[in-house]
C-alpha cells in the first residue's frame, strides 16, 4: 500500500483471499487495516515494516485469515456493492465541501 492510494484494491483482493494484511499508517489500505488481522507501521519506515511482518508472522495463521476473510465479508462485499458505498460517501463529500463555501 501507498501513502497515497485512496482505496487499495490490492489491499482489499488479499482481505477476499483470507490473506493479512501488512500496511502503511496513511493512505487507503490503512482504512482497512483492523487488529483482528492486520499490522500496521509508519509509513516511510523500512525497519517498522519488517517490525510489523514479525509481529504478523508471530501470529496465529488460522485466526488471521478467518478475521481476513470475515472483513472482506462484512467490509467490501461484491465490488459494486463497494464502488457503489465509495461514490455515495464521495457525494456526501462534495456536498458538504460546497455548503461550507470552499
Amino acid at each position: 500500500g501507498s501513502g497515497c492510494e485512496t482505496f487499495g484494491l490490492a489491499v482489499a483482493e488479499a482481505l477476499c483471499c483470507g490473506a493479512p494484511l501488512i500496511v502503511p499508517s496513511a493512505g487507503g489500505a490503512r482504512d482497512f487495516a483492523l487488529p483482528e488481522y492486520a499490522e500496521v507501521y509508519p509509513l516511510g519506515d523500512a525497519y517498522g515494516a519488517a517490525d510489523a511482518i514479525k509481529r504478523l508472522l508471530s501470529r496465529d495463521r488460522e485466526a488471521l485469515s478467518q478475521a481476513a476473510l470475515q472483513a472482506a465479508q462484512s467490509r467490501i462485499g461484491t465490488a459494486d456493492a463497494h464502488f457503489d458505498r465509495l461514490f455515495s460517501l464521495y457525494e456526501t463529500l462534495v456536498r458538504q465541501r460546497r455548503s461550507l463555501g470552499t
